[in-house]
């Protein structure tokens, strides 16, 4: 919606409270129903920075604006800086000329009281015509030059996809490391990553090295023999914890369609399958968050064994320390209106952790037609149960005998109502 927004039931019925019962002007861009709205929304901005906060005071709160988002959507952006709503605003000022961009920067920042909390966004195209890579360096010393602490370059696939770009900024403005904002030095430890050819890493006989794509140091392996051929990868683990784990996919279009990446971790092994050959899991590819203890590990297998024809391609991984937050393993969060209307209550799933085995426990207010998913933490659906059931308290027994051990997400949802739930599976 544009200016066009407001004249649903429910904010007809608000404006009508607050206004002796009378209805909001017709004209969408009347000055005093634009300003009511704005209003609204800067308070709902307002409430949702709290409402983030008061779960996680870590988590960075920011919005990209447009710089005319009053005169279009109704988004006074400028108090939502000043009153501290947001941590910071990445105001979309996408042009092809940093003449352009500095008249519009200088205008943005006479609205703004803080400057540090302005990250002007910069992008590689504007009004559908590509920026030169001069005009982008150009953009962002002149972002320097008026002190404040950063931006955003808008859009990740054409830095990927063109190296001009790239070689710009590596050779110019982005030729030192940048500090991570929000974070100290130390906050998470350094990205270990082990390649294909490190003393951690080690494989059988018939692979072959293959420099025509370059891979994430240039090079990579493959394989298509008769025999079975594995590599497997070791991390020194420097405290225990939870760890995202990556594999650097060289995507070629005879690549393997289900390459599987067995990772190791504290609770056993899953095995995670991608296509070597779909051109949106190049580079580096999540294969999840998983517990480990210190010292070194085994972290991830790849084998064709048993996988028939196709070619399997072999890279480097990286082992990052996760900064989200796993300590709350047994919270559910609900998602229910306030009050009887709300058709069931999620209670905590018992037990969890838990070993092949739950009960996902919920008191149900009315008869109803329940549907209960189980999603693992790549976000692909493991399992699903439907049910007619009638009011009262309600068991439903999950068995997750052929799963691997970590970490899933379950939903319960009526006619009405949804309400979301983690697990802990611990073989």
């Amino acid at each position: 919606p544009e200016l066009d927004c407001g004249y649903d039931s429910a904010t007809v019925s608000l404006y009508k409270s607050e206004h002796a019962g009378s209805e909001p002007p017709a004209n969408s861009a009347d000055a005093n129903w634009m300003r009511w709205r704005a209003d609204k929304l800067t308070e709902f901005v307002n409430v949702l920075y709290d409402s983030i906060k008061s779960v996680n005071a870590g988590v960075t709160v920011s919005n990209a604006p447009l710089p005319w988002g009053y005169e279009q959507f109704c988004q006074d952006w400028p108090p939502w800086v000043n009153n501290g709503y947001l941590d910071h605003a990445s105001t979309q000022m996408y042009y092809t000329t940093n003449s352009l961009f500095t008249w519009r920067l200088d205008r943005e920042l006479a609205f703004v009281t803080d400057k540090s909390k302005l990250i002007p966004g910069i992008s590689t195209v504007a009004d559908g015509n590509s920026t030169p890579a001069s005009e982008l360096v150009a953009m962002i010393k002149t972002i320097r030059d008026r002190g404040l602490h950063g931006n955003v370059i808008w859009y990740h696939s054409n830095l990927l996809a063109d190296n001009t770009y790239t070689s710009a900024l590596t050779g110019d403005v982005y030729s030192e490391k940048a500090e991570l904002p929000y974070r100290a030095d130390n906050w998470r430890f350094p990205a270990m990553i082990t390649n294909e050819s490190d003393s951690l890493s080690s494989r059988s006989d018939n692979w072959t090295e293959y420099t025509a794509i370059p891979g994430y140091d240039g090079k990579c392996l493959y394989t298509n023999s008769d025999s079975p051929d594995w590599i497997d990868y070791q991390t020194d683990i420097p405290a225990a914890g939870w760890y995202e784990v990556y594999t650097f996919v060289v995507r070629h279009w005879n690549g393997h369609k289900s390459a599987p990446y067995e990772v190791r971790h504290q609770y056993g092994v899953d095995t995670v399958y991608v296509d070597q050959s779909l051109e949106a899991n190049g580079r580096w590819y999540k294969l999840g968050d998983y517990y480990y203890e210190p010292g070194k590990r085994n972290i991830v297998r790849l084998s064709d064994d048993g996988l028939g024809t196709g070619i399997l391609f072999a890279d480097a991984i990286m082992v990052l320390e996760s900064k989200r937050s796993f300590k709350s393993i047994t919270s559910v969060k609900t998602v229910l209106p306030a009050g009887p209307a709300a058709s069931f209550e999620l209670l905590p799933a018992y037990p969890n952790p838990f070993n092949a085995t739950t009960t996902i426990n919920f008191i149900l207010f009315r008869e109803d037609d329940i549907q209960v998913e189980i999603y693992n933490i790549l976000g692909q659906r493991v399992d699903m149960i439907l049910r007619r059931l009638a009011a009262g308290n309600q068991h439903i027994l999950w068995r997750a005998d052929r799963l691997s051990s970590g970490i899933y997400y379950y939903s319960v949802r009526s006619d009405q109502d949804v309400a979301f739930g983690k697990l802990v599976l611990v073989r």
